[in-house]
């Protein structure tokens, strides 16, 4: 998996490419993301439109990340969620936790929104 950044304003989005299911892959994820809470950035988009999978290990990072940016008085959202792993995360029940936007830019747009 690669993940690829781009900061939007005072959003940060994490784009991610390839399968998402070793300790590897979300031990990158959880890197780049801490990275940017140590920066003081608590506002981030995951980009799933390249991703081909992910698997306990990848949900348990992105629950663990929320729990982080929200006490940090920001917030993960999700965009572009392709179908297969828009079912894994609604079998899983960890869907309901997110916001889920079909585009980067609406994710953007809706912390621009609250301000």
């Amino acid at each position: 998996m690669e993940v690829e950044v781009d900061v939007i304003g005072d959003v940060i989005v994490l784009h991610l490419k390839g399968k998402m299911w070793t300790d590897k892959d979300s031990a990158l994820f959880r890197g780049k993301f801490y990275e940017y809470i140590e920066r003081g950035k608590s506002k981030f988009v995951v980009d799933f439109a390249m991703a081909e999978h992910l698997d306990t290990r990848g949900r348990n990072a992105l629950l663990a990340a929320k729990e982080v940016a929200v006490k940090n008085n920001g917030d993960i959202k999700l965009a572009c969620l392709p179908g297969r792993i828009t079912r894994i995360l609604e079998i899983s029940e960890v869907l309901k936790r997110f916001e889920v936007f079909d585009s980067v830019e609406a994710a953007v747009k809706s912390f621009q929104e609250k301000g």
